[in-house]
């Protein structure tokens, strides 16, 4: 029953990333055939567009708030290091290069569709992120360790603040509990796996 729910809810996730790729343009620089360094700068909205747009289609409001507070604590640190920390891009275009915004916003994102609805939506989430950080070591913008700096504060701003979406059929609940998992049935009796 479970299984058949989340296959019900499998074309949501592929709504969402068709609506979070189209919104952010992807379709046209495609057809366009642009450059890595393009490309890597529109999948970097697109993924927090998905992750956002997922929330509101699946009715997730309280995954809608922990998208926001994570992107809002990634928005901070980011800008707080790189105000602190002025390092020249490889480039000389300016002293903001440490750490990457492209990567951390692109990684929260895709974290975020991680630990929000699992490793199976996620793992392609973290392909295009890994693009998007590629891109700017490619384009000059940044150095690796800027990539791999924003890359951790991105994952770890949706690890701080998203929880595993619980789903409720029939009276029942699934939910990750510390390492292991607990599912309560419709009588009350829970049944805790692991952890």
């Amino acid at each position: 029953m479970i299984e058949s729910r989340l296959r019900s809810q499998m074309p949501m996730h592929a709504q969402a990333l068709l609506v979070g790729l189209l919104a952010t343009g992807w379709v046209a620089p495609v057809a366009a055939q642009v450059s890595t360094e393009r490309a890597g700068d529109v999948l970097m909205y697109a993924l927090p567009v998905t992750a956002a747009t997922t929330t509101l289609l699946l009715s997730d409001w309280r995954g809608t708030g922990q998208f926001v507070s994570a992107a809002a604590l990634n928005a901070f640190i980011t800008d707080g290091l790189k105000r602190l920390i002025p390092r020249d891009r490889p480039d000389g275009s300016d002293t903001k290069s440490f750490p990457s915004g492209h990567t951390s916003v692109a990684s929260q994102g895709a974290s975020f569709i991680h630990f929000r609805y699992g490793l199976r939506y996620g793992a392609p989430a973290y392909a295009v992120g890994a693009f998007v950080g590629y891109s700017r070591v490619r384009a000059d913008k940044h150095y690796w360790e800027d990539v791999a700096v924003g890359a951790i504060i991105g994952v770890g701003s949706s690890w701080l603040l998203t929880d595993r979406r619980t789903f409720d059929i029939a009276g029942s609940s699934l939910e990750r509990v510390d390492i292991g998992l607990r599912v309560t049935f419709g009588n009350g009796l829970p049944l805790r796996l692991g952890g």
